[in-house]
């Protein structure tokens, strides 16, 4: 490996100690939003059992089935048209009612307790999401000059800050786990 070859990766330095470094960095960040990913899913998987019989908006469900169905479509690189997101929606009405309840039940938990979202994390989660394009200040402008993805971000921080906030009332017994295992559950349980 030489100074060109580790540029190539984005590594200003060259430097294999740089290099090292970015992978570190890479595989905590990775880490850590798994981690998020497995606790916040445990939670809501609870909060869910307390209250089967929690009713939501069949239409927000649907607007939420045809929003995933678009992301799959975008994430493979087909412009998701309105009649195939239509036709793939009914395939995701199971993980949308889920996440509809979910985003439901947090927030009212918000809401009961107080919790607002913070800035400062919102910034840090724009920081970190930009921190892994090649031009992230550009990335950090587009986030805040767009107001979906500004939502979707403040949505985002405000579940994880009522996770925090239930890790901090709730008995957890910490578990020793490995990254793959971390990793291997965020990516079952859907994130």
């Amino acid at each position: 490996m030489d100074e060109a070859f580790i540029e190539s990766f984005g590594i200003e330095d060259g430097t294999l100690d740089g290099l090292k470094a970015e992978i570190r960095g890479n595989l905590e960040r990775e880490l850590k939003q798994a981690r998020v990913a497995v606790l916040k899913n445990g939670l809501v998987d609870a909060l869910l059992a307390t209250v089967p019989e929690l009713e939501v908006p069949q239409a927000v469900v649907r607007d939420e089935a045809a929003g995933m169905a678009a992301q799959i479509l975008s994430s493979q690189g087909q412009e998701p048209d309105q009649a195939l997101v239509q036709q793939l929606a009914g395939q995701f009405m199971e993980p949308a009612e889920k996440r509809v309840r979910a985003g439901l039940m947090m927030g009212e938990l918000a809401q009961q307790n107080g919790i607002r979202v913070d800035a400062a994390k919102v910034r840090e989660a724009i920081e970190t999401v930009a921190s892994t394009y090649e031009q992230p200040a550009e990335v950090v402008q587009l986030y805040y000059s767009n107001e979906r993805l500004m939502q979707q971000v403040e949505s985002s921080v405000l579940e994880e800050q009522v996770v925090d906030w239930v890790l901090e009332h709730a008995k957890v017994t910490p578990k020793k786990t490995s990254f793959q295992e971390v990793i291997a559950a965020a990516t079952n349980s859907g994130e």
